[in-house]
C-alpha cells in the first residue's frame, strides 16, 4: 500500500463516497450484489468497491473512477426507454417480493439451504442500492442540461425539474403519515373509543414499525406511533388530509401540464425515469427495513449456535461464517468481533472481497477523518449553492444536525443543515422552514420529503455543514438553489 496516498489499493486510487450506519455483514454481500448481479436489474455493468467498517456498522464506502463512470452510464442506458423504465419498476418488485418469500422460509425453518437462498437473494437485491440514487444524480444533471440546451434559464430550471419529476405514487413513509391522519380523524370526529385506537396503533405499528430501521436502527415503538399521533391531533386531522391529497393531486398534474408544455420526448423521459426512480428508491429501502428488521431472530439463532447471545454480533461476521455456523463448525464470533473492531474489504476485476490488513485499515480511517475535517467555522463563504429540490424561499436560523443526538437543538422554523436525512429525521423535518444538505439527489430522502411537505430544500450543496454554524441567519432561496448568510453568529 501507498502511504502517501492511503486510499490506492490493488494499484487504484479509490475515493470516498459516503459513511453511514451499515454493518460489515451488510457491506459483504452489498459487494457481491453490486459486481455480479448488476444484470438482474437490466444494468450491463459490474460496480467495484471498497469498505471500511468500525465498531460493526460504521461504514464508509469508496468507489473508483472510470469504473463508477462506466457504472453510471451503464445506469443511465437502462432507462433511456418507456420500456425499460416499466422493466426496472417489476424487476425492484419481483426480486424484493423474492427476497422478503426466501427470509420468510429461512424463519420458518434455519436450514444451510434456507439460509443461502436467503443471502442470494440479499445479494441479488443489493445490486439496486445505487441505482436509484444515481438515476436522481446523474439523471438530474442530465435533464438539467437538456432543458439548458432547449433555452430555459438557470433560474427557471430548478423549479421546472422539481415540478416535472414529481412521482405519482406515494412513498411507503408518506402512506404511513396519511394513515396515522386517518387514525387521528377517528379520534377528532369520536368515532374511535380508547380500546379501538390502541388496536388501530397495532396494526399501524405491523404496517410500518420497520420504516426507520435501515439496516441498524430501531423500529417504531408504541411510544413513537403515540408520539406521531399526538403531534398530528394538534391539527385538525381532517384538513390536514384533504390538504395533503389535493397538493399531491395537484402537483401531479402540473407535471403532466408542464411536460406538455415542454413538448420534448427526451425530457419527458429522463423526468419520468427521475420520477420512478424516486418512488423505486424509497421503495427499497422500505423492503430492506423489512428484511433487516425480520432476519434479527435468525442472526439471534446463529449467535446462540456459537458463543454469544447478542444477535448484533453477527454484523461483524460474513454470511459464509454464519453457514459455517449453522453447519455446526465451531467458530467464536466474540473472537471474530474482538479482531474486527476495524475491518475492510474490497472487489476488484481480479477477485472478489479481499480482507484488507489492520495496517492498510488504520491508513484509510486516518484519510476518512482527514477527508471529513470541516473547515474552519470562521470561513467568509456567504453564498453556498447546490440543487434545488422543492421550492420556496425562507429566512431562518441555522441548526447543525449531524445525528439524532442533535435533534434537541432544532425548534420551530430553524433551517435544518445535515449531510443528509434519514427517515429518523422526519420529526424534526416537519419542525423545520427548510432542508439544506451536503449530498443526495432528487431521489434522495430530503428531497422527497421536502416536496410531500412542500418545504423549501436545497441539496447537493457539498459544503454546508462544513461552512455554516449554529445560530447564522441565512435565506435558503429553493427557487435558485441559493443560500445566503445574512448574520454571522
Amino acid at each position: 500500500m501507498n502511504t502517501d496516498k492511503p486510499n490506492l489499493i490493488d494499484g487504484k486510487e479509490w475515493f470516498l463516497t459516503v459513511t453511514r450506519n451499515m454493518s460489515f455483514w451488510h457491506q459483504e454481500s452489498a459487494n457481491i450484489g453490486h459486481y455480479f448481479h448488476l444484470k438482474d436489474f437490466g444494468i450491463d455493468a459490474k460496480l467495484e468497491i471498497l469498505e471500511i467498517t468500525t465498531n460493526g456498522t460504521e461504514t464508509s464506502v469508496f468507489m473508483r473512477n472510470p469504473n463508477y463512470q462506466e457504472y453510471t452510464q451503464a445506469v443511465l442506458k437502462a432507462i433511456d426507454t418507456k420500456k425499460k423504465i416499466a422493466s426496472l419498476k417489476k424487476k425492484y418488485e419481483t426480486l424484493g417480493k423474492n427476497l422478503l418469500s426466501s427470509l420468510d422460509k429461512c424463519n420458518k425453518k434455519l436450514t444451510v439451504k434456507s439460509w443461502e437462498d436467503f443471502i442470494k437473494d440479499y445479494q441479488i437485491f443489493s445490486a439496486g442500492l445505487m441505482v436509484t440514487a444515481t438515476i436522481g444524480r446523474q439523471g438530474a444533471d442530465l435533464l438539467m442540461q437538456k432543458l439548458k440546451d432547449k433555452g430555459y434559464t438557470e433560474e427557471e430550471i430548478p423549479q421546472i425539474v422539481g415540478s416535472i419529476t414529481y412521482p405519482a405514487e406515494h412513498t411507503p413513509l408518506f402512506k404511513s403519515q396519511i394513515d396515522m391522519l386517518k387514525i387521528g380523524i377517528k379520534i377528532q370526529e369520536n368515532k374511535a373509543l380508547q380500546k379501538e385506537v390502541n388496536s388501530l396503533i397495532s396494526v399501524w405499528l405491523n404496517n410500518y414499525r420497520n420504516i426507520p430501521v435501515n439496516w441498524c436502527e430501531e423500529p417504531w415503538t408504541e411510544k413513537d406511533a403515540q408520539s406521531q399521533l399526538d403531534n398530528f391531533l394538534k391539527k385538525n386531522c381532517k384538513k390536514e388530509l384533504e390538504i395533503s391529497n389535493k397538493e399531491h393531486d395537484n402537483k401531479a398534474k402540473k407535471a403532466k401540464e408542464q411536460l406538455k408544455k415542454i413538448n420534448d420526448k427526451e425530457i419527458s423521459l429522463l423526468a419520468e425515469a427521475i420520477a420512478e426512480g424516486t418512488y423505486l428508491n424509497e421503495f427499497r429501502k422500505n423492503v430492506f427495513s423489512k428484511v433487516s428488521l425480520d432476519y434479527r431472530p435468525i442472526f439471534q439463532k446463529i449467535a446462540e449456535m456459537s458463543d454469544s447471545n447478542n444477535w448484533r454480533d453477527c454484523f461483524y461476521l460474513i454470511p459464509s461464517e454464519m453457514t459455517r455456523i449453522i453447519k455446526g463448525e465451531k467458530i467464536s464470533i466474540k473472537k471474530l468481533v474482538a479482531n474486527r473492531d476495524i475491518v475492510g474489504m474490497y472487489s476488484s476485476n481480479k477477485s472478489m472481497n479481499n480482507f484488507l490488513d489492520r495496517e492498510t485499515c488504520l491508513n484509510l480511517m486516518n484519510y476518512i477523518k482527514a477527508h471529513k475535517k470541516p473547515e474552519s467555522n470562521d470561513s467568509k463563504e456567504e453564498i453556498i449553492r447546490g440543487h434545488s429540490a422543492s421550492r420556496g424561499k425562507v429566512t431562518g436560523t441555522v441548526k447543525v444536525i449531524l445525528s439524532s443526538k442533535d435533534f434537541h437543538k432544532l425548534n420551530n422554523g430553524d433551517i435544518l443543515v445535515t449531510t443528509m436525512t434519514s427517515v429518523d429525521f422526519v420529526p424534526i423535518m416537519a419542525k423545520a422552514a427548510a432542508f439544506v444538505t451536503n449530498e443526495g439527489g432528487i431521489t434522495s430522502h430530503a428531497s422527497i420529503v421536502a416536496r410531500e411537505m412542500n418545504k423549501p430544500c436545497i441539496i447537493g450543496t457539498r459544503i454546508a455543514t462544513k461552512v455554516l454554524k449554529d445560530g447564522d441567519l441565512i435565506e435558503v432561496d429553493a427557487d435558485n438553489g441559493i443560500i445566503k448568510v445574512l448574520e454571522r453568529k
